[in-house]
């Protein structure tokens, strides 16, 4: 929705967070832009030299976003309205009648009832208000020429000019035309899957008009997650309180921690014990002071050991206990403002799906004697960012992973963070819903063994070249 308003005697166009003060030759045309209309008619009644800057200043308002187009067939109905971003006007679009392919990177998706087609990272993103066209999209997903699609009830014309938007926005690519080289060949795009694509490209302001910033956009739809998770159990093990002044004057340094960090797969055959266990979290997870929801805030907030994208903490940490000296196997979460140890369940079927994917990912080098999952309350971070809510949580989980593996490093535990989780395992070991709560991170711990190589040193390995200079 744009409109125009006044301010200090100056017409200023408003819509989408943005504002553009509007020149003079445009003033006659800015009216009219709340309503479907083409250039001509937007030029009616305006000298030639005016019309020369309408004409220029919708090519800067396309490239702003302010603008969509639509292409309509010959008794003016809809087929596609075209959003731009960053780009300019869809200008002088030929027929394109040529065998083309859909993109394996294009999405399609519904908002507000209309199919949205795009291919993040692209400067276009396309409406299809008309099921012809749906129908026509269909089609060129299993046929490569357009021309065979006439059973759509389109214009033969109508179905060029929309595969011709189709390519301008990316969606689909000529087959064997050098202006379409094949993706599957192209080494920029070899390396992309499509959902990183577009959480990549989704998550950043530039090449989309969706919001990615902190907006509030469920502030009156429901009330914010609390900072503290409810108690899970009725079982409550409370864990030693550290002092954490002694850890100053005793500790190892951070730049000895960060030197001798390493992948601690070497486990001892004796476990680790409770109270390592307990100085572990304490150090790295607990809640250090918490703060009620406040006008400004919006939502409680509290201060742990490792920094967390807008204060939300979402993260919440469960400990698959197979051996640790003092604690029985099982199943445990942990409550970061009691720092206590709320027991949920013995092992199962599902905690031992857990390990064994855990053993798995280190390469079936040590099975964990804990396996940390870290899990992500997703409402908790998305009630206040929009856009980025889940990029901003794995870069909550890479914060927390090197805070733990510092002061594991430190503590000389063994520790290794891993790449990925059995997210149906994690679900039915805690009867979380996945959509509500799911891992997003695990991590293995054990007592490191007597022998294990420290360090981060490899006998056939050089130092970087700036050791030269040293």
């Amino acid at each position: 929705m744009v409109r125009v308003t006044e301010h200090e005697g100056e017409q200023w166009l408003t819509g989408d967070g943005a504002v553009w003060r509007i020149p003079t030759v445009f003033l006659p045309a800015a009216g009219r832009l709340g309503e479907w209309c083409t250039e001509r008619e937007l030029c009616a009644d305006v000298e030639f030299d005016g019309q020369v800057g309408i004409l220029a200043a919708l090519r800067r308002l396309a490239g702003l976003g302010y603008l969509d187009q639509e292409l309509r067939d010959a008794e003016g109905r809809p087929l596609l309205r075209v959003q731009q971003v960053g780009g300019t006007l869809l200008k002088d679009l030929r027929a394109l009648h040529e065998p083309v392919g859909i993109s394996r990177f294009a999405v399609m998706r519904v908002d507000a009832d209309a199919l949205i087609v795009e291919r993040p990272g692209e400067h276009v993103v396309l409406s299809c208000p008309d099921e012809r066209v749906r129908t026509l999209l269909m089609r060129l997903v299993g046929e490569a020429d357009a021309a065979r699609s006439e059973d759509t009830g389109l214009d033969p014309e109508d179905v060029g000019l929309i595969v011709s938007v189709l390519v301008e926005a990316g969606i689909a690519l000529p087959r064997g035309a050098a202006a379409g080289v094949p993706e599957a060949e192209d080494p920029r795009l070899r390396p992309w899957k499509w959902h990183d694509l577009a959480v990549h490209f989704r998550s950043r302001r530039g090449r989309h008009r969706a919001p990615a910033h902190a907006t509030y956009h469920l502030l009156h739809q429901q009330p914010p997650e609390p900072a503290v998770k409810p108690p899970m159990s009725t079982r409550v093990i409370d864990l030693p309180v550290h002092d954490v002044e002694a850890l100053r004057a005793t500790d190892m340094t951070l730049t000895e921690a960060v030197e001798q960090r390493f992948a601690g797969r070497d486990h001892d055959e004796r476990p680790l014990d409770l109270v390592q266990l307990s100085e572990l979290l304490f150090r790295t997870a607990r809640v250090r002071w918490l703060a009620a929801r406040t006008d400004e805030t919006l939502y409680e907030h509290t201060s742990r050991p490792y920094p967390s994208g807008g204060a939300t903490y979402d993260l919440e940490l469960y400990l698959t206990v197979d051996r640790c000296d003092g604690l029985e196997p099982g199943l445990y979460h942990y409550d970061p403002d009691r720092h206590a140890l709320e027991h949920l369940d013995q092992l199962t079927a599902a905690t031992g799906q857990m390990l064994l994917d855990a053993t798995g990912a280190t390469g079936g080098l040590v099975r964990p004697q804990v396996l940390l999952t870290v899990a992500s309350r997703f409402a908790r971070i998305s009630w206040k960012y929009e856009g980025m809510a889940y990029a901003t949580t794995l870069r909550n989980v890479g914060a927390f992973y090197q805070t733990l593996w510092l002061v594991a490093t430190a503590m000389g535990i063994a520790c290794c963070p891993l790449g990925g989780g059995d997210a149906s395992a994690f679900a039915e070991a805690t009867g979380l819903d996945p959509y509500v709560e799911s891992n997003v991170g695990e991590v293995t711990l054990g007592r490191l063994a007597s022998e294990a190589q420290r360090g981060n040193q490899f006998s056939q390995s050089r130092p970087g070249a700036w050791a030269e200079r040293a």
